[in-house]
């Protein structure tokens, strides 16, 4: 038996475990709904999302943010002042308005099947999604008082069109202070590391044609090591809170962070290498000479990228903004962020934006914050950890076994700097933008028109797997430029669903044999055991003849598998969760299951009639 046939072997015993969690509830009674509930029809269920700002967090204090309902948002009307009479604001900025003329234009080209003026985005994977489009709008206050913020944001919840109504946090960015300079070639250790020499072997300067987007302090636009991919027309400055992007330092960086970040993504070889050396970059400046933005300008920043197909962010902020989390939901690129600097774990301490890769409670401050609803995770972002020198996680980089995806160096790393110059800085900042690179990399190669969510898997699935990192991110493990860049792309994809509810998540094949299973959302669905009929509950299928035939190519008759089934279920004799196994088949002639049963059960504390959500956490493997 060949290597080959001996790893698909390997494979027929290789458990594909897909953990069904036990989602959060709204107590009778409760004020704040299940946003991300689905109907018995699959149609979701839109209620409202309440803020619980208190004066001691940090946010403007004259702006005020609305997320408008689904059917106010697709009214696409003008909103003004005097639509919000009740807290006397003096000025309203829609923080999607861009996106929304995008939605339009895809609205009428279903409507008369002309899509030639989508042209680019169809090719580049870029399409907005219509059904979670919701309008953003920041109302301006007259007065600066916190005080009054919180008020406006109570008398704006009364209202049936405001899906949400909160303040506007603060965030900062995500790097340490810099050791002293050394010699430049010092950065080549971070790019061995990431096989990225081997990479540009494959992917040469004339094959870039996809644009980055930097969110951050700004870039040195003159800088040696960056001029020559620049495009300076499309530069942006959203740091003084201006929607259009026109503010006075659209072409400086004051910190040098983002002239850094920049540099590590695209920087040319004059002093330094980047990632994805030659990517043409665009500056999104949302933070001032003092590192310091707001969430509304990175939603500005997102609005107005929302043709850019991969956006860099090395900040965050410690606030669960609803608004930047659907910003960033309909943003139809890529979203790449810094883990942020903490060493804490962002499974259980959030931070923002980072955290979003994995659902998150709603109100993680409340009391009763695990009764409240959870925002879904982001299938468009991906959170990065920073190495050590060692391959280790570094001391200072926050981490997480479900809500970190990978790490990328971030220790000592070598970049462009303010000032023409060259200086190593540490931080998770550092490490985000060496997967930007690389992203850019593979969509430039063969892939310009993947989506975003089908990008993120590839780079996830081509990670290499270190047994330090094991616990400490999705992947246990780091970057790998040279396997992202040969990595063919997805042979084909099978559903996983629910009965009743349709697809819970997806089973990706991969040609080099590794294999992905995603989530799909979030959904309801109350599940009655009756012990003949539990096996049906989970389908798989219809397999495309992608796998049919790249299975019989390979020369195999099937590929079979087992994963559990972990679901909340009331019957007869009390309140259980139960763990079902299903063993599958995958052959040319279809999906088969081969057997399915309870393999164990738990005492559970579900009251009758209760709706939990099920929901599925990406895994990877391969032969």
């Amino acid at each position: 038996m060949n290597k080959r046939k001996q790893s698909i072997f390997l494979l027929l015993f290789l458990p594909l475990t897909i953990l069904m969690m036990q989602c959060q509830f709204e107590p009778a009674g409760g004020g704040a709904g299940k946003n991300t509930s689905r109907s018995g029809a699959g149609r979701s269920v839109e209620e409202k999302i309440y803020s619980y700002a208190t004066l001691e967090d940090d946010f403007a204090e004259d702006r005020v943010v609305v997320v408008l309902t689904k059917a106010a948002s697709m009214n696409f009307r003008a909103y003004t002042p005097e639509d919000f009479s009740e807290v006397n604001c003096i000025r309203v900025v829609d923080s999607t308005r861009l996106t929304m003329e995008v939605v339009q234009e895809q609205l009428r080209a279903e409507k008369t099947g002309d899509w030639s003026k989508l042209k680019e985005r169809i090719e580049m994977g870029m399409l907005v999604n219509v059904d979670k489009f919701k309008r953003i709008l920041d109302l301006d206050l007259p007065v600066q008082s916190k005080e009054n913020v919180l008020q406006a944001i109570k008398l704006l919840e009364q209202r049936e069109d405001v899906l949400y109504a909160g303040p506007d946090y603060f965030m900062e960015l995500y790097a340490l202070p810099s050791p002293t300079p050394g010699y430049l070639s010092n950065q080549m250790a971070a790019l061995n590391s990431t096989s990225l020499p081997a990479a540009w072997d494959i992917v040469n300067t004339n094959s870039y044609s996809v644009l980055v987007g930097v969110l951050d302090g700004g870039i040195q636009a003159d800088h040696p090591g960056l001029n020559t991919q620049v495009y300076l027309s499309l530069w942006r400055d959203f740091s003084t809170g201006d929607p259009n992007g026109m503010g006075p330092n659209i072409l400086l960086d004051h910190r040098g962070h983002g002239t850094h970040v920049a540099g590590i993504i695209g920087a040319n070889g004059t002093g330094v290498i980047g990632a994805g050396w030659g990517i043409p970059l665009i500056s999104l400046r949302v933070f001032n000479a003092n590192g310091r933005g707001s969430f509304s300008n990175v939603r500005y920043a997102i609005d107005y990228g929302n043709n850019i197909p991969i956006l860099n962010f090395s900040g965050g902020g410690y606030y669960n903004d609803y608004s930047l989390h659907e910003a960033i939901q309909l943003y139809p690129g890529l979203f790449v962020c810094a883990a942020g600097n903490d060493k804490t774990n962002n499974d259980t301490r959030y931070v923002y934006p980072a955290s979003w890769t994995v659902d998150t409670p709603q109100y993680p401050h409340h009391p009763n914050y695990m009764n409240l609803p959870y925002l879904p995770g982001l299938p468009n972002l991906i959170s990065v950890g920073a190495l050590d020198n060692n391959d280790n996680a570094a001391y200072f980089s926050n981490f997480g076994a479900a809500s970190v995806d990978l790490f990328a160096p971030g220790t000592g790393i070598w970049s462009t700097f303010i000032n023409s110059g060259y200086e190593p800085l540490s931080g998770t900042s550092m490490a985000a933008p060496f997967v930007t690179g690389v992203a850019a990399l593979v969509k430039s190669l063969h892939y310009l028109h993947m989506t975003a969510p089908e990008l993120k898997i590839l780079l996830l699935a081509s990670v290499d797997e270190l047994p330090q990192l094991s616990g400490l991110c999705a992947t246990s493990g780091k970057l790998n430029a040279y396997k992202a860049v040969t990595h063919v792309p997805i042979i084909g994809s099978i559903d996983i669903s629910f009965n009743g509810i349709g697809p819970i998540g997806k089973f990706h094949l991969f040609d080099n044999g590794r294999w992905t299973i995603t989530e799909m959302g979030f959904n309801s669905y109350p599940i009655s055991y009756h012990p003949t009929t539990h096996p049906g509950y989970v389908q798989l299928g219809p397999v495309p003849s992608e796998i049919s035939d790249y299975i019989i190519q390979i020369g195999i008759s099937s590929v079979n598998g087992v994963f559990f089934v972990a679901v909340p279920t009331l019957s007869v004799t009390g309140n259980l969760y139960f763990n079902y196994m299903f063993s599958y088949g995958i052959s040319n002639s279809g999906v088969q299951l081969n057997y399915a049963y309870v393999s164990y059960s738990l005492p559970g504390t579900i009251p009758s009639g209760d709706m939990r959500k099920i929901r599925t956490n990406t895994i990877y493997g391969g032969y």
